[in-house]
């Protein structure tokens, strides 16, 4: 529902108690929302996005192999086939049976199928294009009704909610990952992620995030026209359209969870290979020095 790009995860608190569907049924709105292209789409940019996350670590102090190794990780790691079972278990675990027909109603509209057009369409943009939201491009703005009406989009989605759970999601997938690679504690890891973002921290998170989000959704929404927003904000506000963002919430933060715990496993594991093989070679060198040295 949001651009791929702008959302990303979910807690259980944003997902409303539902009894459930079968997995072809959660399966068909998965399709109907066009969600499998928009996330084979841009799930292109992860591998250069994670090797920046980490070489802007400066604590981290990682070097060229490091880095390398976190970068093939993110290429093994955030793939389509790795986010697609956990996302559909997920859906199928909290979609309500009862609102699937109006979902699929309204994502087969035409105001639904121009939706999800402009999902797919602002995946596609290259990555020049996604950076302008957090730097601060201006989106121009549009007449007073439109405006009020992406408002109540942005509202209605908790697309600033599930921006912030995003980058908590991954921070906890690769932290957890990290130390199972690595031979330490995942739960300590993960635990740590969660101390970490107490109310003060995620309230800093959605307010440095409340812009970028809200420009990215004017921008990818704005050849929509403004009764397909309409029909957007009635569906938003109606039961079915509150069980199915949290179906979508919550099929993205399991996807993004499998990923990033993927990720940070293959990233533990790496470094601890390129550890050992730096005190191999530094083992070997030894005699080499020795016998250099002058008597």
């Amino acid at each position: 529902m949001l651009r791929f790009l702008v959302l990303f995860l979910v807690s259980a608190n944003l997902c409303c108690a539902a009894p459930g569907v079968d997995i072809d049924t959660a399966a068909t709105v998965y399709q109907a929302e066009g969600l499998r292209e928009q996330v084979r789409i841009s799930l292109g940019s992860m591998a250069p996005r994670m090797r920046r996350l980490f070489q802007n670590d400066a604590a981290a102090a990682l070097d060229a192999d490091q880095l390398a190794a976190v970068e093939t990780a993110a290429k093994q790691s955030f793939r389509v086939d790795v986010f697609e079972p956990p996302a559909l278990a997920a859906m199928a675990a909290t979609l309500d049976a009862a609102d699937v027909r109006d979902i699929l109603r309204f994502l087969g509209s035409p105001a639904g199928q121009r939706m999800v057009a402009a999902d797919i369409e602002s995946a596609r943009h290259d990555e020049a294009t996604q950076e302008k939201f957090p730097d601060g491009e201006p989106v121009p703005r549009a007449n007073d009704e439109r405006e009020a009406l992406f408002d109540q989009i942005l509202t209605g989605t908790r697309a600033v909610d599930t921006a912030v759970e995003a980058y908590l999601t991954i921070a906890r997938g690769l932290a957890g990952g990290t130390a199972i690679g690595s031979g330490r504690d995942p739960v300590a890891a993960r635990d740590r992620v969660d101390q970490n973002a107490g109310v003060a921290v995620r309230a800093q998170l959605a307010a440095t995030m409340q812009g970028p989000v809200r420009r990215s959704l004017t921008w990818g929404y704005r050849d929509l026209s403004t009764a397909d927003l309409r029909e957007m904000v009635a569906f938003l506000h109606r039961r079915a359209g509150e069980h199915y963002v949290g179906a979508y919430l919550a099929a993205m933060n399991a996807g993004f969870d499998a990923m990033s715990r993927r990720c940070g496993e293959r990233i533990g594991e790496s470094w601890r290979e390129l550890a050992v093989a730096s005190r191999v070679a530094a083992a070997a060198a030894k005699p080499a020095s020795a016998a250099a040295a002058p008597p």
